[in-house]
């Protein structure tokens, strides 16, 4: 793996983790906290291996098929998600996975993912999802962005979703009992930046580090 950090935005908001409307008046002022609200939400993302990402779309394609559901690239959200600038966020993800590779940590077991189990969840982006473990590495790269953004590291269960919806939850039970067998293990090896769109559950890649 090879990473390149970024350079830090000049901006003010970039180097500001908004939390709460309250937080951005107190840190950017009333007059600039319209602009700091409506900033869009980051996402640290695992990619799949290729071939691994083509037999997962194979499960993915029947529970679209079944439900209706929105097409999104397959990943597992490592960190995330956070209320500031791209440039920012790219940033310390770098910087990051640079510091891991140097110390030699990001290789092996240390960032295996594992399949477990197709479950349902209670939220839309939950609605139907593969069960993961991950490596220890991957743990601490969590832990340590999220101590920088002030964002929770507990409650994390780690997962590839198939579904993105509301199909009501006999339906979705009905799909995970059609579904083939999970995807095999694999290294996390593909990072990306996805971005929160305009469209409810939209997220997209726009970066990979």
């Amino acid at each position: 793996m090879r990473y390149q950090a970024a350079p830090h935005s000049d901006r003010r908001a970039a180097h500001t983790f908004f939390n709460s409307p309250r937080q951005v008046e107190e840190l950017t002022g009333a007059d600039d906290m319209i602009e700091a609200v409506a900033m869009v939400r980051y996402a640290l993302w695992i990619l799949l291996p290729p071939e691994i990402e083509a037999t997962f779309r194979e499960a993915k394609q029947l529970a679209d098929n079944a439900l209706g559901g929105l097409d999104f690239v397959p990943h597992l959200t490592l960190a995330g998600a956070f209320d500031t600038d791209f440039d920012h966020v790219k940033s310390i993800c770098e910087t990051e996975l640079l510091t891991g590779q140097s110390a030699g940590t990001l290789q092996g077991d240390a960032v295996s993912v594992i399949p477990q189990q197709y479950e349902i969840g209670t939220t839309a982006f939950t609605a139907l999802y593969l069960r993961c473990k991950i490596g220890p590495a991957l743990h601490a790269i969590r832990h340590s962005l999220h101590g920088v953004a002030l964002l929770p590291v507990r409650g994390f269960v780690p997962h590839i979703s198939l579904y993105y919806g509301t199909a009501d939850e006999s339906a979705r039970q009905d799909v995970l009992s059609q579904l083939p067998l999970p995807i095999r293990p694999f290294k996390a090896e593909r990072f990306a930046i996805a971005r929160e769109g305009k469209e409810p559950l939209q997220w997209d890649v726009v970066a990979e580090i």
